[in-house]
């Protein structure tokens, strides 16, 4: 009987054993965890921001280029649209020399094309930009609780195309001025088509930059509000997971208390089982 008692004690203590070790190790990697969720919170937050403030950065770099196109194609559209209303005039009077020599001036000229380059390497360097951005965007959302409104594909493909047509169009309407002094006189209503054709180009491009920069406007709002509502987010979420943790650890430590309490029980237990035995 005495070896049965010492059997079930066994028995006991091994259990007893492997669960206040569980518990230990699970008290350890919870107090670890409360730690570490306060570390993590700290970084995440401070990347987040860092991450939101280069967005901000970019977006608002952004938004001077468009500005700066925009311009330009405000400068263009005031040559292309002189250039109409003279060659419409001429169209009336083939004659007048003078307004031949308003047509289109060769300082003009140069403007136009230098204004039309200037404008299409700008369109290649935001496609690039905004490329790239995509990416920084898809990043960041991967972020809980971050949902950035990302820029529009279709845009910057209709951005493109607009800065090709426009650059297409203004050689265009030079190849027709040069072929119009050079005594080609039925070449004067192509030039005021070729003319109109950029004053509506550059009438759509400046469409799709107030597009754009609408665009870039709501991204900045956007990354301004989540730099305020990220931190916080992420400490209350730390603050429930620690909240969490602490519950398990005091589990645990109840857990430990029990089963020492019911290993300290059993040594007793089998003294005076013992006496019996041997009276």
């Amino acid at each position: 009987m005495d070896e049965q008692v010492k059997k079930n004690n066994l028995g006991r203590k091994i259990w007893y054993g492997t669960a206040i070790t569980l518990s230990v190790l699970v008290l350890v990697i919870s107090a670890v965890s409360v730690v570490g969720a306060w570390v993590v919170e700290q970084s995440l937050s401070k990347i987040t921001v860092n991450l939101l403030g280069v967005t901000y950065d970019l977006a608002g770099g952004l938004r001077q280029v468009t500005q700066r196109i925009n311009n330009g194609a405000g400068e263009i559209k005031q040559i292309t649209t002189g250039v109409s209303d003279v060659s419409a005039q001429i169209s009336q009077n083939v004659e007048d020399q003078g307004l031949v020599k308003l047509l289109l001036p060769e300082e003009q000229e140069q403007k136009l094309v230098e204004l039309v380059d200037t404008i299409q390497q700008t369109v290649d360097s935001i496609r690039d930009v905004l490329q790239a951005g995509f990416d920084l965007y898809s990043s960041i959302n991967q972020i809980p609780f971050v949902d950035l409104p990302q820029p529009k594909q279709e845009t910057i493909d209709k951005l493109q195309q607009a800065s090709a047509n426009g650059k297409a169009a203004v050689e265009e309407l030079t190849q027709g001025v040069s072929d119009f002094r050079s005594g080609a006189a039925e070449k004067v209503d192509k030039i005021t088509q070729a003319a109109d054709k950029i004053t509506q180009g550059m009438d759509e491009l400046s469409s799709l930059m107030v597009e754009t920069d609408a665009d870039l406007a709501a991204l900045q709002d956007s990354v301004t509000r989540l730099q305020q509502i990220v931190p916080v987010v992420l400490a209350l979420v730390t603050v429930l997971l620690t909240l969490f943790l602490v519950y398990v650890i005091y589990t645990q430590v109840e857990v430990i208390r029990l089963f020492v309490q019911r290993w300290k029980q059993l040594s007793p237990a089998s003294a005076p089982l013992t006496e019996e035995t041997s009276g």
